[in-house]
């Protein structure tokens, strides 16, 4: 039994780095009870690596700045337990800025109900939890209540990840950057 913990970070710069690469760190395990990623990541910011950039904010998963990749799967990082062995890598699908750090896109999501098939794979997908299943439960819809919704079929929460969008195997969800007048993503 080791004394320590080991997490790894692809890292990358994109300004000086054609490729990122994955780094390990080392934590002591004495102090990980109840640390969660976003803890961890400043423990290795401010007591091994000041170069390591990621972002969080609220840790609260409110402002959904800290999802990042876990293992391959997208979680908040600011509620996730720390654990042994993680590889933690940006969000994929957005633009880089610099290691965990991501940029992410105000977007709209303009879903078509009529291909829906209510598969659910875009539930599963989607790192805001955007959508829900309507009360007929055939057709997935675009969630309401904590999500600022603009209108029928758009959210504002959603960060452009294209995650749902990819999914989708009847190709009835389009991701469409706001403010941008660029057609939707896929199109």
């Amino acid at each position: 039994m080791t004394d320590q913990i080991t997490l790894r970070v692809q890292r990358r710069n994109p300004l000086t780095d054609s490729e990122s690469h994955i780094e390990t760190y080392h934590i002591p395990k004495s102090i990980t009870a109840g640390m969660t990623i976003v803890n961890a990541l400043k423990y290795i910011q401010e007591t091994i690596d000041p170069s390591l950039a990621f972002y969080y904010s609220c840790e609260l998963a409110k402002c959904r700045g800290c999802v990042i990749e876990v293992n391959g799967e997208a979680i908040f990082a600011c509620t996730e337990p720390v654990q042994d062995g993680q590889t933690l890598a940006p969000l994929s699908g957005l633009p880089v800025l610099r290691d965990l750090a991501v940029k992410f896109l105000l977007a709209e999501i303009l879903l078509d109900e009529e291909k829906c098939i209510g598969c659910k794979a875009c539930l599963s997908a989607c790192p805001m939890d955007i959508y829900e299943m309507s009360a007929s439960g055939d057709k997935v819809v675009v969630r309401t209540g904590p999500i600022k919704a603009m209108a029928a079929g758009h959210a504002i929460d959603c960060i452009g990840c294209l995650r749902c969008q990819t999914a989708c195997t009847v190709e009835a969800i389009r991701i469409r950057p706001l403010g941008t007048g660029e057609a939707p993503v896929g199109l």
